[in-house]
Order: C-alpha cells, then structure tokens, then sequence
C-alpha cells in the first residue's frame, strides 16, 4: 500500500511566525522595564517625585519692638493671605460671588486678579493672591466653602500696640516687591532705621503636594529660617503716654498748629520720651492720605530758632571765659538797644542794672545782648558748637538735621546780639535737651540714645563742673515767683529752667520776615535741681488767643509732666516744705 507524504500545514508555519513575535516583543518589553528599574531608577523616581515637590519659602517674622520695661511697641502677629490654585480651580459664577462677597471685592475684581496673573511672561503662574491680610474670622469663613483651588497662606501683619503715642518713635512699615517676592521693610522711625536687623533671613523647605495643590507633607529644610531680633528702646512707654497726653491736651487748648515734648535722662543721655503733634495711627493700612507733616518726627527733623532757652549758653560763655562772675551787674537801661541797620533789640520793662541771675529771670534781651557783646563771637561760638549746636546729635534717627549755626567769622554786632537772643540759628528740640544735660550733668555733653544704655555714660567734658552748677542755680531763680517760667514750679522738686517765646518767620511779596501774630512757646527745663535728673524741652507752635508766651503756654506743660514722671521714676523730692507748727510740751512751754 502506498503512504502519503506528511505535509505541514501552512496555518503551522504562521502559528510559529506569531510565538517568535510575541518572543521578541516580551523580549523587548523585559530590558526596557530592566532598563528603567534599573538603568534609569534614580532619574525617573526624581523626575515623578519633581511632580509632586515644590521649594516653598519660610518666611522670616520681624523682629520685636519693645520699650526700656520690655512692653511690645511693635509685635508681628500671624495672619492669613487668601490664594488661588489657577491650575485647578474652576470656580463657577455662582461661586465666585460667594467667595468675593466674604473678602468684601466685587466679582469683577476678582476674575481680573485670576486673568491678569493667569499668564506672566508666557508662562502659567501656579496662585494668585486673592486678598492679603485677612482677618482671622474671614479666614475661617474662606475655608468653610471648601472651594477647590482656594487656601490659605500664612503671613506676618504688624501691629502697634500703643497706636499714635510712640508712632513718630517706632514709625512703621511697608510692603515691597523684590523680584517675585513681596517683602516688608521699614518705612518710618525705628521700623526704617534699624530694619536689617528687624527683618531677619527667610528660609525654604521642600514639601510634598497633593493633586489639589495642597502641602501635604515636609521632606526637608533647606536652609534655616533667622527671624528678625528684638530691639529694646530707651523709650518708656508710661513717660511716653504721659507726655503725648498732656501735648495734646494742649494743642487743642491752645488751637496750637503743632507741638513737640523731649524727656531725657541727664544721667546717661537716654530718650525716655519723644512725642509730636497731631500724629497719627500706623495700625491704619490706608494710608493714601497721609503726608509728610503728618507722620514726620519734628522732634528730630525740624529746627527751629530757640528764643530765649538760648541765654543759659551765653550766660555759660562768659563764666567759662572767666569775664564774668555771678554777681556782674549790666545796665539794661532804658530797655531798648539800637544795632546798625536800624535793628532794635527791646525789653518788655526797663530792668535797670541787673546781675547774671535777674538777667535770666527777667530774661533780658538788652542785658544778654550786652553779655554777649563782652564774650566776643568766637568764644559764643565755640561754646554753642560745645553744647551740641550746628552738628546733628547722631541718635540715628531717620531724617535728623543737625540744624544751622553759621559761621562766626562773618558776624557782626547785630549778629552776635540776635544769636545770644535765640535767632539766627536754628536747633531741633532734641538738640536743645541734649544741651541742657550738659547743664544738668555737670558739663558733660552725653551721647543722644534711642535704645537702652548702661545707668551711667561718662560723656565729653565741654564745660566746668563749677560753671554748669552756677547756671543751673541761675535758672532756678526763672522759676521763682518773681521769674517768667513761675508756672513751671513743682511742688516738693527744685526746678531749673528758662522760657523761650519766638517769632515765627513768614514770606510777604517772597520776603522773608517775622510775623508778629505768630510765635512759638518754648520751655526747657531739669529736675530735681539739686541733682539733674530728667530734662524736659516742650515747644508749641502758632498757639492762638491772648496767650502765646513760653512762660504761659509751655511752662504749665512743663510742669505737669515733670511731675508725673518724677512720680513715676520714684525721684526723692529735694525741696520739703518747713514745718511751722509748735509742739505742745504739757506742763511747760510751747
């Protein structure tokens, strides 16, 4: 029997094409997964963990500001930025409103913060801020929506305790865009003068993110957050509130245009209060209408001429020289004084002969022109230079002058009289107190300070012990019932100082001259007399009404302040009352 030859069938042949296909394939599938969980592990793990890492900045708090007892003046407190994911939220109509209506913006407003940012230089920005610095209740009603795309971001505010008492002194800040960041940095006062110190080092972490753009989770810190140091001022914030109470109690009393008040510590030269009026709330975040008159320290910036407050300095000149003793009489007869150029220098009375003392306590500008005269310009000069005059005080405040004292070379006879009278050169209320610690301090000119010193700063001697403590008994006697600052008494205290009243310079058809309706009222002055140890200089401008004098507009400020802060400081008093009353001895005489 013939066998048929065994054929394989074609669909066989096919079957093996397929399996070898197949081989090849899962061949090929094999080292490409081999390749990647093994080759290419670490750079495809980077690059997925890339996807859900993001480097987020930690924000450095600013530092706080406290007074000389450690109460906060300036504190960061934590606060909440509302933003929104452009990524992922796709926020409807509907609920836009909602969320517009809790932040107080109107709908428009916040679709054009949502476009406006969507697209910056070609690329997609992940958030937008909605609305900084929202209260905390606002924040918590943000997040009950639970919008997708909507969260927090946690922020620093600044806020002033003690308001418009220590705004001139503490200032305040501002925001500033650097780059891509919006940071705070001072604008004002102690805020602007030491903001690097205030302001610290921010610092960044790594974290990981979720799918609706939250921080789920912290990998690592990059670099260590320093936040801001605090700063203790030499500021006591209880003179503070006492002086800026009784200013402007006074400014309006007085319908006064402004005023300042400087307390000084003659120990050491520590500014334990510095206040101007009208000031100004830096809690406000609107401050659009604000100028510069406003938030400016006059205490520091504005010079002014110091009227009589200067004739301590003349008096001190002369005793220095040694052309002069406390007994040396002037004639100030007939009360009026004629200088070239038609110049007349006047007294209110004819005093007749007076010594160096009567000459202060009836505050002669007759007799202190004549003194003056005797002293010679260089001699007034170098010791107005001495106590401070011409050259800024260098307390670092921002914006300090160090106010005008020309050159002595070019002065006349009509020069020297106006500069011993308290015109002609110009002086800034902290200048004229760091003077009169010279006086109280026994000659040492002391560093002006806005932070917190040692007790006790030896200073620079610029005039004897013995001249300073005889100007300084001259000045009581301006003080006593017979003198022009008689209101400026405390009781139980020996109180030294002087008045000052001076015309303030207005332009008529730009010409500069004196107004004899405006005036500014001065008074410096120390306590307890007997041993210096606060000096406080108070200086209203333009008051309105009969009253307009040192010695009845600033004077009575004077002395209510010293009052209360010699209370405050617990000062021995140093002028007891004598007791006039008899002991009865029974049996015997009384």
């Amino acid at each position: 029997m013939r066998t048929r030859p065994n054929k394989i069938p074609e669909f066989l042949n096919r079957r093996y094409l397929m399996m070898l296909v197949f081989l090849v394939m899962i061949i090929a599938l094999f080292l490409r997964a081999t390749w990647l969980q093994v080759i290419e592990r670490d750079f495809l793990t980077q690059k997925g963990s890339a996807q859900h890492m993001k480097l987020i900045k930690m924000h450095a708090y600013r530092g706080m500001v406290t007074d000389r007892l450690g109460d906060p003046l300036a504190i960061s407190t934590p606060i909440h930025a509302v933003c929104l994911n452009l990524k992922i939220s796709k926020l409807s109509n509907r609920q836009f409103s909602k969320l517009a209506s809790i932040l107080g913006i109107s709908v428009r407003q916040l679709k054009r913060i949502k476009k406006s940012v969507f697209w910056k230089k070609r690329q997609q920005k992940e958030f937008a801020y909605v609305k900084r610095q929202v209260r905390p209740t606002l924040a918590r009603r943000v997040m009950a929506l639970n919008y997708k795309g909507v969260y927090l971001k946690r922020e620093f505010k600044r806020y002033y305790p003690t308001g418009s008492t220590t705004a001139h002194v503490v200032g305040f800040t501002n925001f500033k865009d650097v780059g891509k960041e919006r940071i705070e940095v001072g604008a004002e006062g102690v805020e602007r003068v030491y903001n690097r110190e205030l302001s610290g080092i921010p610092g960044s972490k790594r974290v990981h993110k979720s799918r609706d753009g939250r921080y789920v989770e912290s990998v690592e810190r990059i670099r260590t957050t320093l936040h801001g140091k605090p700063l203790a001022l030499s500021i006591d914030h209880r003179l503070q509130y006492l002086a800026y109470r009784e200013l402007k109690s006074a400014l309006r009393k007085y319908r006064a245009k402004s005023g300042s008040l400087v307390i000084m510590d003659v120990r050491n030269g520590e500014v334990l209060a510095m206040v101007n009026g009208p000031s100004f709330n830096p809690n406000k975040t609107d401050r659009r209408r604000w100028h510069g008159n406003l938030y400016r320290n006059r205490a520091v910036t504005d010079p002014l001429e110091p009227g009589s407050t200067i004739k301590p300095f003349v008096i001190a000149a002369a005793l220095n020289a040694g052309i002069m003793k406390v007994n040396t009489r002037i004639n100030t007869s007939p009360g009026t004084l004629r200088l070239p150029g038609k110049y007349i220098i006047r007294d209110i009375h004819n005093h007749g002969m007076l010594n160096l003392t009567n000459i202060l306590a009836k505050s002669s500008n007759v007799g202190i022109s004549r003194v003056a005269f005797k002293v010679g310009a260089s001699r007034l000069w170098k010791q107005y230079q001495a106590v401070g005059f011409g050259h800024s005080t260098r307390s670092g405040y921002s914006g300090e002058t160090g106010g005008k004292l020309s050159s002595h070379k070019k002065w006349g006879k009509t020069q020297i009289a106006s500069h011993s009278i308290g015109y002609s050169l110009y002086v800034t209320p902290l200048q004229l107190a760091q003077a009169y610690v010279v006086l109280g301090s026994g000659g040492f000119l002391k560093p002006v300070a806005m932070l917190r010193q040692k007790p006790w700063v030896q200073g620079k001697r610029v005039m004897s012990p013995r001249v300073a403590t005889d100007v300084v008994r001259m000045m009581e006697k301006v003080v006593s019932e017979k003198g022009t600052g008689k209101l400026a008494h405390v009781q139980g205290y020996r109180v030294a100082g002087k008045t000052g009243t001076a015309r303030i310079v207005k332009k008529v058809n730009n010409q500069r001259i004196y107004s004899d309706r405006k005036h500014r009222a001065l008074f410096a002055g120390m306590a307890p007399a007997s041993s210096p140890r606060l000096v406080i200089v108070v200086v209203i401008n333009e008051p309105k009404g009969k009253e307009y004098s040192g010695g009845a507009v600033a004077a009575p400020i004077f002395a209510r302040v010293m009052k209360d802060a010699l209370r405050i400081l617990n000062v021995s008093p140093d002028k007891m009352p004598i007791s006039h009353k008899t002991i009865k001895i029974v049996g015997g005489r009384s």
